[in-house]
């Protein structure tokens, strides 16, 4: 692919990005799935594109949400975590699958409470008191179940990811493939 196309495509899937985060700014349910989307356009730079491309419109969707997103906490979360995931995914997977696995599992959990850090400490930003079964919990458990849950979002998002990019390359790819290789 040319310089120009792939500079094109980069732009492109940048501006979805961003769409894509602001129409989860509108709807607050929707904000945390559509960062996972987001990071679907980061998935095929990685796929069509590759490096350094693939690092570009990380970069570029991560600046311009974090800027123009009104979501602050969905714009941040894409740009610190989930964002890098397809392109960390890519270079994790080239290991054998127990390494690639523990590799995968640290660095998102790293990145995790890096946001998580951020948002409690940083910025001060306090988590909703939670009650379960009428108990309130305290904030160490609190924060215990919001890692769990994330770990289980990050696993079943991990294996959609992988589920999504091979009906890409085996489904879709060869119908693209006359437009992306001129």
């Amino acid at each position: 692919m040319k310089r120009t196309k792939k500079l094109t495509v980069a732009a492109i899937l940048v501006a979805l990005c961003v769409v894509i985060l602001s129409v989860g700014s509108l709807v607050e349910v929707l904000d945390l799935c559509t960062v996972f989307v987001a990071s679907l356009m980061v998935a095929f730079a990685v796929a069509e594109l590759g490096s350094p491309w693939q690092w570009l419109v990380f970069a570029a969707s991560a600046v311009l949400s974090v800027l123009l997103v009104p979501n602050k906490y969905a714009a941040w979360e894409y740009a610190l975590v989930v964002g890098v995931l397809p392109i960390l995914k890519q270079y994790w997977e080239r290991l054998p699958r127990p390494i690639a696995f523990l590799l995968k599992f640290v660095s998102f959990n790293v990145l995790f409470a890096g946001v998580l850090c951020l948002f409690l400490f940083a910025l001060g930003m306090p988590l909703e008191p939670l009650s379960l079964f009428g108990v309130t919990v305290t904030r160490g458990a609190e924060i215990a179940i919001l890692a769990g849950l994330a770990n289980l979002c990050f696993f079943i998002y991990d294996y959609l990811l992988t589920v999504l990019a091979v009906a890409y390359v085996r489904r879709i790819r060869p119908r693209f493939a006359r437009f992306l290789d001129s």
